[in-house]
């Protein structure tokens, strides 16, 4: 059985942006981590019951400042 081999992390400052590979490895990689990052963004949300499992806001009330007619200028 062959041994997967891990691929070297590309950044912006490593990859050959003349290398269509380099490149398409790179795509992937990049996909790879926004990907973790919005898992963890939702879970962070999620723990502050901002929303709920289906990724739906929990409370659509409006603070106080932000209703209509509210006197808040900002």
């Amino acid at each position: 059985m062959k041994e997967k081999v891990k691929e070297k992390e590309l950044t912006w400052a490593t990859v050959n942006t003349d290398d269509p590979e380099d490149m398409e490895r790179f795509r992937r990689q990049d996909a790879k981590r926004a990907g973790q990052r919005i898992r963890k963004a939702v879970k962070e949300l999620q723990g502050l019951n901002i929303i709920d499992e289906g990724g739906e806001l929990i409370d659509k009330e409006l603070p106080a400042d932000m209703q209509p007619g509210s006197k808040c200028d900002l």
